[in-house]
């Protein structure tokens, strides 16, 4: 192991906590609006929920991707595939432990990895300062 495997690994399960962190946030957020404007579960579409999850799945692993592969200066696919996948192993921890269960999301995951790829790939073809 280098010298350098533990700061990388440091960036990796940085960006994963930044994208679950968005993820948690308008998470919560949506769930506190709802439980403040008394919204109940008949009134509340699927199609909208579906699109702003995908979204922020996308939006969280596109910063995670992004900064990681920066920082890192790792390759953009491998930068972009661990933070997306560390990043859905806290956010199934996370579940597990305050939700009580975690059915293991599909959807979640891909747009994870989709998102830290492009934000990696983007970080690649950007000049650095």
């Amino acid at each position: 192991m280098s010298e350098e495997s533990p700061k990388v690994m440091e960036e990796y399960v940085a960006g994963a906590s930044l994208a679950f962190g968005i993820v948690l946030l308008v998470q919560e957020g949506v769930g506190a609006y709802y439980a403040w404007a008394k919204i109940g579960p008949e009134i509340i579409r699927g199609e909208h929920l579906f699109a702003l999850f995908a979204g922020v799945h996308l939006i969280g692993g596109f910063l995670g991707g992004y900064l990681v592969c920066r920082r890192s200066g790792e390759k953009p696919i491998r930068a972009g595939v661990v933070t997306a996948l560390l990043a859905y192993i806290i956010e199934f921890a996370y579940n597990l432990v305050f939700a009580g269960s975690f059915g293991g999301n599909l959807l979640a995951m891909l747009s994870l990895v989709v998102g830290s790829i492009i934000g990696a790939a983007y970080a690649s073809r950007s000049p650095h300062n």
